[in-house]
């Protein structure tokens, strides 16, 4: 959800970059500007009112489709808002826990939680991802080689984790704020360096 007091902090010259036609805002964040521009004394001619009602329209019509297709996938509460907080998605996180490991997306999402000022969840969300992946590396040191592969099984077991993380999120810790995805950057970095080590490890060490 666009909120008009982060807009009404914008200069005039900011504020006209939500209303021109090649503009990538929601139509919610250009009806806001236009307002604000409006009631600042901005003077607009016939033509640029129906240029931006023009705008504003053909956004609403969009919009509401692609919100649809998002809300039935991986982020309900997607945006692309840019005044909306950021937070790393659900994708993501899922994603992390299978290449990296439950603890490691377990950390994406307190993440998300201490955003959101949630400590309960981030403690409890922690304590998930230490508990099960520990239960996790028993278990697999228990069963030992299986015939459809190690790899195979911790993955599989990796995937139950991520579901129990997002499981937290959207039942347990229901929350309504509408975010945007936070930059891979960091996150792709770490995976990048722990496979590095582990690649060093095995094959130098050993």
């Amino acid at each position: 959800m666009v909120k008009k007091k982060v807009l009404e902090k914008l200069s005039n010259t900011e504020l006209e970059k939500y209303i021109k036609p090649e503009s990538r805002f929601v139509f919610e964040a250009v009806e806001i500007a236009y307002e604000i521009l409006q009631s600042r004394g901005r003077k607009f001619t016939e033509t640029e009112n129906e240029q931006i009602h023009n705008l504003i329209q053909t956004k609403k019509d969009s919009e509401p489709k692609y919100e649809e297709y998002k809300n039935n996938g991986w982020d309900k509460n997607y945006t692309e808002d840019v005044n909306a907080i950021e937070l790393y998605t659900n994708k993501l996180i899922w994603i992390y826990c299978l290449l990296l490991g439950v603890i490691f997306g377990s950390f994406l999402q307190v993440y998300n939680f201490i955003k959101l000022k949630q400590t309960k969840a981030a403690v409890i969300t922690l304590i998930f991802g230490i508990v099960y992946s520990t239960l996790q590396v028993i278990t697999l040191n228990y069963i030992g080689d299986v015939e459809y592969g190690r790899y195979s099984l911790r993955i599989f077991l990796s995937g139950l984790g991520a579901l129990g993380l997002i499981a937290i999120k959207e039942n347990l810790f229901k929350d309504t704020t509408e975010y945007r995805a936070k930059s891979i950057a960091i996150p792709v970095i770490i995976a990048v360096l722990i496979h590095i080590y582990l690649i060093y490890t095995i094959f130098f060490e050993s």
